[in-house]
C-alpha cells in the first residue's frame, strides 16, 4: 500500500479533509463566541441602561424622569440573566417612584402577559415576580436594537 508520500492524490484529499474539519471547528468556536458574547453583551448593556437612569437623578427633577414600567423591566431582567428572583417590594423600590404608582405599573405588566407574580411556599406570603417568555424576547429585542445602533453609529 502507498504511503502519502509516494501517492500525492491521497496526499491532498487528506488534507483537504483536515483543512475543512479545521474550518468547520473555527466556524463552530465563532457561532459559540459569538452567541456567548451577545447574552453577556446584552446583560452589561442592561446593566449600563439602569445605571445611566439612576445616575441622572441628582441633576434632573425625577419627576421629569419617570419611567417606571421600564426601570421594572431591566431590574427583572438583569435579575433574570443573573438567575436570582426578586420579590414583589424590590421590584417596587427598583423602579424608584411612590408604592403605589410602582404597584399599579406592575399590575399592567402583569395584565399585559410580561411579568408574573409567583407566591414562595403557601406558608410564605412573600411573592415574587417573573419575567415572561414574552418579555424576556421583548428585551432582547429592544437591547440588540441599541446594540445595533451602536454598530451603526460607532
Amino acid at each position: 500500500m502507498a504511503s502519502f508520500e509516494d501517492d500525492p492524490s491521497r496526499r491532498a484529499v487528506h488534507l483537504q479533509a483536515l483543512v475543512d474539519t479545521m474550518n468547520r471547528a473555527a466556524d463552530e468556536e465563532k457561532r459559540m463566541l459569538s452567541s456567548t458574547r451577545r447574552v453577556i453583551t446584552r446583560l452589561s448593556i442592561a446593566r449600563l441602561m439602569l445605571a445611566a437612569r439612576r445616575a441622572r437623578r441628582p441633576f434632573i427633577d425625577a419627576d421629569l424622569l419617570g419611567e417606571p414600567a421600564w426601570d421594572i423591566l431591566l431590574f427583572l431582567y438583569i435579575a433574570y440573566r443573573e438567575g436570582r428572583t426578586v420579590e414583589i417590594e424590590t421590584a417596587m423600590a427598583a423602579a424608584q417612584t411612590a408604592t403605589t404608582v410602582a404597584g399599579r405599573w406592575i399590575g399592567i405588566l402583569v395584565h399585559k402577559g410580561l411579568i408574573e407574580p409567583i407566591a414562595a411556599t403557601s406558608d410564605d406570603p412573600k411573592q415574587f415576580l417573573y419575567m415572561t417568555d414574552k418579555a424576556v424576547a421583548a428585551m432582547e429585542g429592544a437591547i440588540d436594537n441599541y446594540l445595533k445602533m451602536g454598530d451603526e453609529l460607532f
